[in-house]
């Protein structure tokens, strides 16, 4: 079934960066990899940022009219830490998929 223009079809990819890493680590490893392993959280969330553009990016090829991912384990995290590891990836996971798809990216957290 075609919807075309009739009906504003938004794609939920589920998780930013920052609650795909910690489905993928466990949120409670990646609390600690945090403060134990930071460059291993880095290197995780990059793995994950890419995912979700890949998703994004598909999601619009696929029909959508918009994408909208979540962040609920970011939530828990402090002011400080969530500008650290949650906030630079989901900028970039929101302004990569805007640039290759031109599509309104919702992000909640």
């Amino acid at each position: 079934m075609s919807f075309g223009d009739s009906a504003f079809i938004k794609t939920n990819i589920d998780s930013a960066p920052f609650s795909a890493a910690a489905s993928v680590r466990g949120p409670e490893e990646l609390m600690i990899d945090m403060y134990e392993n930071e460059n291993n959280v880095h290197k995780l969330l990059e793995i994950c940022i890419q995912a979700i553009i890949d998703y994004g990016i598909a999601a619009a090829q696929s029909g959508a009219h918009g994408i909208a991912f979540g962040d609920s384990v970011s939530g828990l995290l402090s002011c400080e830490m969530y500008q650290k590891f949650a906030l630079p990836y989901s900028k970039t996971a929101i302004s990569e998929i805007k640039q290759c798809t031109g599509l309104p990216v919702f992000y909640h957290v």
